[in-house]
């Protein structure tokens, strides 16, 4: 989040769509949503459920972030801990999650790619 703060328009940047032909920028990005979905193996994930939580988990950081980034956080509370909240409410929901499926296998290429 601090990154974000400090360089808006990289952070913007990083959040474009790769053009189809500009492979270096594809890999990147792939590379990045990778970090996450690997992350993400540990709740037993795969498939369109790793897609949706990979979806639901950059929506959110981008909601938080975008926010705070245009000083729309003005309430009293603590922005640190707001964002600590959110990140354990995520963990908790995928845990619940995790707790009721069978041990799965990591995502395809083509499932992260799609995310």
């Amino acid at each position: 989040m601090a990154w974000a703060l400090e360089h808006p328009a990289r952070y913007e940047a990083s959040n474009l769509i790769p053009a189809p032909d500009d492979v270096e920028d594809e890999s990147v990005s792939m590379a990045a949503i990778g970090v996450i979905a690997d992350v993400l193996t540990a709740y037993r994930l795969e498939g369109d459920d790793a897609v949706d939580a990979i979806r639901a988990f950059r929506s959110a950081l981008h909601g938080f972030v975008s926010y705070e980034t245009a000083g729309a956080f003005a309430m009293s509370a603590d922005i640190d801990r707001s964002f600590d909240r959110l990140v354990d409410g995520f963990v908790i929901a995928l845990t619940r999650r995790a707790d009721t499926k069978p041990r799965a296998t990591r995502r395809s290429d083509e499932d992260v790619r799609q995310s």
